[in-house]
């Protein structure tokens, strides 16, 4: 029972992650939600900068609830990370399902979006409970993650997909999150 929980919720969670960026992002011509989250997905690193420079408001929550730091990590866009990173966000933000912006990343699969959150202090955010989460999206098998993700976005060869978990471990415990660090 105990098993069935901790396989069974992170499925839930991502089905739920994944809905939701299916709703925000329409089929067909329309536009995102947002000019700064449609350039994050189209990885338009100027756009996202002029957006920024404009106004656009880093920790802007659209009305599913998506913040535009979110969308950057689960488009795995790492270089719109970092320039949103240099607006002072709010690292604090939660999905709708309780989710840290730190996990997000472990369940993605984006080791660069890790590191960079992680160098931005988004330890200093993580409660109790999220290691033991960020832990299990950590150990999800490939095929199911793929599955779930391929509807939505290109999904990572197995190996880069894994290697990034591997290195996403290792930033976890460089940084003193985990043991087995400095």
């Amino acid at each position: 029972r105990f098993a069935a929980f901790y396989l069974v919720t992170p499925l839930l969670v991502l089905a739920a992650i994944l809905g939701g960026l299916a709703a925000t992002f329409q089929v067909g011509n329309r536009i995102a939600e947002s000019s700064l989250t449609n350039a994050i997905f189209l990885g338009n690193i100027e756009e996202v900068r002029q957006q920024l420079e404009n106004g656009a408001d880093v920790n802007r929550r659209g009305e599913r609830g998506w913040t535009d730091i979110s969308m950057a990590i689960y488009a795995r866009k790492s270089e719109a990370l970092e320039v949103m990173l240099e607006y002072d966000p709010d690292l604090t933000t939660r999905s709708d399902d309780g989710q840290s912006l730190l996990w997000a990343a472990a369940w993605i699969s984006d080791a660069e979006c890790a590191r960079l959150l992680l160098e931005h202090g988004a330890t200093k955010t993580l409660e109790p409970d999220d290691l033991d989460v960020i832990q299990e999206a950590l150990t999800q098998p490939y095929e199911i993650a793929a599955t779930q993700i391929r509807e939505y976005l290109p999904v990572q060869s197995k190996k880069d997909y894994l290697d990034n978990r591997k290195r996403i471990r290792q930033l976890l415990r460089d940084a003193g999150v985990v043991p087995g660090g400095p």
